[in-house]
């Protein structure tokens, strides 16, 4: 996630009492406008594009790199990562690949998850690493998280973003080898911020991974972070009221932690940094709790950019469990053996 977005982005997620608990009717037609922004037409032609081809010789991968059609805007730029067999067959397989759909922090973009996709691959699955919208080339590219004076483009900016999540699931269904029954998701920082309303608005995912995430982009309050919670207040003077509440009124109804307690049956795995930087631990269960079951969190002890060994290993051993690939944990153990 960029830097400037970050500092308004350290949540509380507090729901707010009420005198009466309103309806299930009532309270699905209000999950149904929230998630209106991330509808799409999902029988428009995907048009994938191919753009370069490469081998990861060590984990049996083959790279695609594709630009696809996006619903919204302009094309995706992504990776689908696959076993060398899947890429050289022109039929599907007869057992399918689990399917696996990442996307990346702030500070990168889809290359961030090759490596880890390509060992995936090795495993039994076909990954697709997505480009967010302001990672993407000219001509392209959409507006960065900074616009924040501008949350309206933040706003559309941020539905396309899930949308083109949700297009590159389309993407491996469309294959005809991926099992639509194994689908994961795997986003970091930004990925895993904007995979809290992934997860309420697309029930094709078997399990979502969330690696430093945050519940809410309009919390403004103290978090312990020093040099966050300061920044913080530069912030608030560098908008003007009128500027801050818009920002308010535009953005919360895209808070995460209102998508995140509708994903179920799908579960989540919430990774958190204890030496982060961004997010504070009040930040963080709040997220978790606004989660629905069945779900876990766990902690490590690194920064938020996730350099221990200890969360990959996490991961790799969820993905084994939840959607049936083999292979991935043992093959690190290799990996760390042989260097």
């Amino acid at each position: 996630m960029h830097v400037f977005m970050y500092l308004l982005m350290l949540a509380v997620c507090n729901p707010a009492q009420a005198v009466d608990r309103p309806s299930a009717a009532a309270a699905s037609a209000d999950f149904a406008s929230l998630a209106k922004p991330f509808e799409y037409d999902a029988r428009a032609p995907l048009d994938v594009e191919e753009t370069g081809l490469e081998e990861v010789p060590e984990f049996g991968a083959v790279v695609r790199h594709v630009t696809i059609a996006s619903p919204v805007e302009g094309r995706i730029t992504a990776s689908v990562v696959m076993p060398k067999a899947a890429a050289s067959s022109g039929v599907p397989a007869k057992s399918r690949y689990a399917g696996i759909v990442f996307l990346h922090w702030g500070q990168g973009n889809r290359t961030e998850f090759l490596g880890e996709a390509a060992l995936y691959a090795k495993a039994g699955a076909v990954s697709i690493c997505v480009d967010a919208p302001w990672a993407r080339p000219a001509p392209w590219t959409q507006a960065s998280e900074g616009h924040v004076d501008q949350p309206d483009v933040l706003k559309r900016m941020y539905a396309q973003t899930v949308i083109d999540v949700r297009r590159a699931v389309d993407v491996l269904v469309a294959r005809g080898d991926v099992d639509p029954g194994r689908i994961a998701y795997v986003g970091h920082s930004f990925g895993a911020t904007w995979g809290g309303v992934l997860a309420g608005v697309d029930k094709r995912f078997r399990t979502h991974i969330l690696m430093g995430g945050l519940p809410t982009l309009v919390d403004l309050s103290p978090q312990g972070l020093p040099s966050m919670d300061a920044y913080s207040e530069r912030l608030k003077k560098y908008l003007t009221a009128e500027q801050l509440r818009n920002y308010l009124d535009v953005l919360t109804p895209m808070s995460g932690s209102a998508f995140i307690g509708h994903a179920a049956p799908a579960s989540i795995l919430m990774q958190f940094a204890r030496f982060d930087s961004w997010i504070s631990t009040k930040a963080a269960g709040a997220y978790f709790d606004a989660a629905s079951e069945p779900k876990e969190i766990r902690w490590y002890s690194t920064s938020h950019e996730f350099n221990d060994v200890a969360a990959l290993v996490d991961r790799a051993a969820w993905l084994e469990e939840e959607i049936g690939i083999a292979g991935a944990v043992s093959t690190l153990g290799d990996l760390t053996g042989a260097r």
